[in-house]
Parts: structure tokens; sequence; C-alpha cells
């Protein structure tokens, strides 16, 4: 062992760090992989899938001050809270009260003390999560909602649908057909109640050549095994050789 890689150990086991050479493994930081694995991309059109009070929102509004971000909350109480939340950024945040889905129509919502977990599919979340109170909501699809708002492109299509994921996926399935959908970010759990399974996002994002290339805001269980994260997918066309 080189005094170099001794002094290197001694320093991370005092502060309870990790040292790295050149640069960080992927998974660390969004941003910075982002540039390395395809260093052109600059989203101007953002979806925010599944916003809540509207935290992914305002941190992609201030990475990216000239896109349009379009930001999906069905449940009143949080939508709400949502734009109050972005209030004075309409101009590059825009609210929409819907649930972003495979089909369009009316869908019931269960809804949870902790908004984060109310879901449209309440296999996926654990009991106990759920309050018991319902709401209905309106849906429709991403490929519908762009065709009726004139917008012929997603740079980057974020989704945190408690469950329903692999559907506003489906939903978006014109667009992955055109090619008009960059950088995908989904939230997925993988302890018991995990649906959709990460093999079926996966899989179903393959069929038009997306890669996984990172996994981003990791939990884990306390026996240490990931129980889920935001999943990096990007389509082969935008990875730098």
């Amino acid at each position: 062992m080189t005094f170099k890689h001794y002094l290197k150990q001694r320093v991370e086991r005092a502060f309870g760090l990790r040292i790295y050479r050149s640069a960080t493994p992927l998974g660390l930081d969004l941003i910075n992989d982002l540039k390395r694995i395809a260093p052109q991309f600059q989203p101007r059109i953002i979806f925010d899938v599944g916003a809540n009070v509207g935290q992914t929102s305002l941190y992609f509004n201030s990475l990216w001050r000239d896109a349009e971000i379009y930001a999906f909350e069905p449940v009143t109480a949080t939508y709400e809270k949502l734009t109050r939340a972005v209030e004075g950024l309409g101009s590059k945040i825009h609210c929409a009260k819907l649930a972003l889905s495979d089909k369009s129509g009316k869908a019931c919502i269960h809804l949870s003390n902790n908004s984060v977990f109310a879901t449209l599919n309440p296999l996926a979340v654990l009991p106990e999560a759920l309050s018991g109170e319902k709401e209905s909501v309106t849906t429709t699809t991403v490929t519908e909602w762009c065709t009726s708002r004139g917008l012929p492109r997603i740079d980057l299509l974020k989704v945190d649908a408690e469950g329903h994921d692999l559907c506003v996926l489906m939903g978006a399935a014109a667009m992955f057909e055109r090619q008009t959908i960059g950088a995908v970010l989904v939230e997925i759990h993988l302890g018991p109640k995990g649906d959709p399974k990460l093999d079926s996002v996966r899989g179903w994002l393959e069929q038009y050549h997306y890669v996984l290339c990172g996994i981003y805001d990791q939990h884990c269980w306390s026996a240490k095994r990931l129980f889920f994260g935001n999943f990096l997918f990007l389509p082969a066309r935008m990875i730098s050789q």
C-alpha cells in the first residue's frame, strides 16, 4: 500500500467520506452524470408526473432556468399546495390537475395522510400508508395531452406515480415510437409491494432502445437492500460514445 493510498483511507474513515481520483461513480449525482453521459442534454420541455407539492419542479427550475416545466398532480389538496409553492414561477412551471395514465377518463385515487403515498394502484403501497379516503380524478395520457397542447416533444419525463408508473409510460407509447421523448427518470420500488417491477419498466423501455444509466436518491431497507430509487433511462441515440 502506498502512502497516498494509506492517507486516503485514514481521511475517509475519519470523516465518513469517499474520495475519488477523477469522476464519481454513476448514480451519485444525476446532473453530473447527465453531463458526462449526454453532454448535449439541455432540456427545454420537462414533465413532472406526480409532482406532489412541487419539490422536483422547483429543483429542475433551479437547474434549467429556460425550461418549460409541466407539473401534474391530481389530488385536490396537494394540487393547491403545489400551485402555492410555484407561485411567481407561472411562466416556467405550469400546473395541471390531472393524473397521467394509459387511458383517458376518470379514476379513483387512494389517499394517504402523507401525500406522497396517494396512488391509483393501492396494491403498490403498504396498507398502513393509506388513510382509507378516496378521490375521483381525471386521467389522460402523455400523448393526448401533448397533442392537445401542440407540444412536439418531451426532453425529460420524470414519473413518480406510486405504482402507476408503467401505465404513465404506456400512455406515451406513440411518442416513444416517434423518438420524441428524451431522458426518463422513474421511481421504482423494489420492496415486497414493489409495483411495477424493475424488469417490467426496463423491458418496456428497452423496446424503444432505452438504456438504464443510473439509480439516484436510493433508499435501503435496514438490511442494506435497495428499497426504492429514481432510475434514469436514456435513449441510446443520446449517449455519448
